[in-house]
């Protein structure tokens, strides 16, 4: 009687493990489109100009203490039609606008950073001498500030009579931080359709190399000039999809076919490894656990092939034939998924 427990218990471990070893999982990344930050208003024809030029009165009203660049009244110019051309080149890349360039509107004197906005007599000018357009998006004010982060080290000099010494040693990192402020126009409506506050900072080691990038720079002009178009891209950028790369869990199988197909979802054959999923399902006939499983699986694979709402009623049927919450689970994550579909419509297509 002992015995027979005995062997009881080793073939239920047995089954145990060999269970396990059919849920063993496999990490793999996958790369998902995911909405920009901000979606860009519903405009075709898109004309950008530059509002933010200031002349040398305005200069000297908006940077009275800035000793370092206050004898240079064009830096703020040339700042920010560096910002316009990066912001230009990065969004004119994105299919859903069709963006030109109008000359910039005469300079009007100013004291703050944000000017009053067009009249709707401006804007009905604007929309008569560009009938094409549907708005413009205007570089309102451009403003800059510097920041000097100094440290100080100590080193040793060994002096010709042998004495030892110690010296300070200094060394000081800069912060170009650069806000801009923009107004979009609709010329349609005659109305303004957004205003938005952008601001970016890169931060650069004394000797000219970017905090960020790591790149070399050399002397302050060209510190500018990489603030600027930094600045211009990350404001593009905030409107534009972009990839992220997230980890997911397959069901590797204990059999063959099962670790063949895991092999190639590995590698990124998705199409493949999905019908490969589906025949085993038709013709193995699994039971309710290993078939929840594959379930799992094919979700992953339609979820990177992009049919997510059908992925997600794959984890529903997974979680109804075993109860397990991991299931359930996922198929939350994958509801939130098809939002970030339907947001990604809106921004490439505007509907």
């Amino acid at each position: 009687m002992h015995n027979r427990f005995k062997y009881l218990g080793i073939l239920i471990l047995f089954v145990s493990l060999w269970m396990q070893s059919c849920a063993i999982k496999r990490t793999l990344n996958i790369d998902l489109l995911k909405p920009a930050p901000a979606t860009f208003p519903n405009y075709t024809n898109v004309a950008i100009t530059n509002r933010s030029i200031l002349d040398s009165a305005s200069f000297f009203r908006m940077y009275p203490n800035n000793l370092l660049t206050s004898r240079f009244p064009a830096i703020p110019n040339i700042i920010s039609n560096d910002v316009l051309s990066s912001f230009y080149d990065k969004m004119s890349k994105f299919p859903r606008l069709q963006l030109s360039e109008i000359n910039p509107l005469p300079i009007a004197p100013r004291s703050a950073y944000k000017p009053n906005a067009l009249t709707e007599a401006d804007i009905i000018k604007l929309a008569e001498e560009n009938p094409k357009l549907d708005a413009v998006l205007s570089l309102e004010g451009v403003k800059y500030e510097i920041y000097s982060y100094g440290n100080v080290f100590k080193d040793q000099i060994l002096l010709t009579n042998g004495k030892v010494i110690d010296i300070p040693i200094f060394n000081s990192n800069y912060t170009y931080k650069i806000y801009t402020y923009w107004r979009l126009y609709d010329l349609k409506n005659k109305t303004i359709a957004m205003e938005k506050d952008f601001n970016a900072e890169m931060p650069f080691y004394y000797d000219g190399y970017s905090m960020y990038d790591g790149k070399g720079y050399g002397n302050g002009e060209q510190s500018f000039q990489r603030a600027a178009l930094y600045t211009g891209d990350r404001f593009a950028s905030s409107y534009l999809p972009y990839w992220e790369t997230f980890k997911r869990d397959i069901f590797q199988g204990e059999n063959q076919a099962l670790l063949a197909t895991a092999d190639a979802a590995e590698l990124g054959q998705w199409l493949d490894a999905a019908e490969q999923w589906e025949i085993y399902l038709a013709k193995k006939k699994p039971g309710k656990a290993e078939k929840a499983r594959i379930y799992y699986n094919l979700s992953v694979a339609y979820e990177v092939l992009g049919k997510v709402s059908y992925a997600r009623e794959l984890c529903e049927n997974a979680y109804k034939l075993t109860n397990r919450k991991f299931y359930l689970q996922r198929a939350a994550e994958l509801k939130r998924r098809e939002a970030d579909i339907e947001m990604l419509n809106i921004q490439f297509y505007g509907k």
